[in-house]
């Protein structure tokens, strides 16, 4: 049972996390104790959410460079 919960918590926040993602929610992270691949798998969507919302300021960013008007 105990083994059973390690495995099935973080694929749960994994789940939920990626819910939210697809929502539009990109300040989503998932924080749930986890040991080898989930752990890795918890950060990597960390680093995922992270690179999309540098992504969409950075778009954000050249729309309102080209939206300026000319002098």
């Amino acid at each position: 049972m105990y083994l059973a919960k390690r495995v099935t918590v973080p694929i749960e926040a994994l789940a939920e996390g990626a819910v939210a993602v697809a929502s539009g929610n990109l300040d989503y992270r998932v924080e749930c104790d986890a040991f080898d691949e989930l752990k890795r798998a918890g950060g990597s969507f960390n680093r995922m959410t992270a690179d999309l919302q540098e992504n969409k300021r950075g778009l954000r960013t050249a729309q309102d460079t080209l939206n300026k008007p000319m002098p």
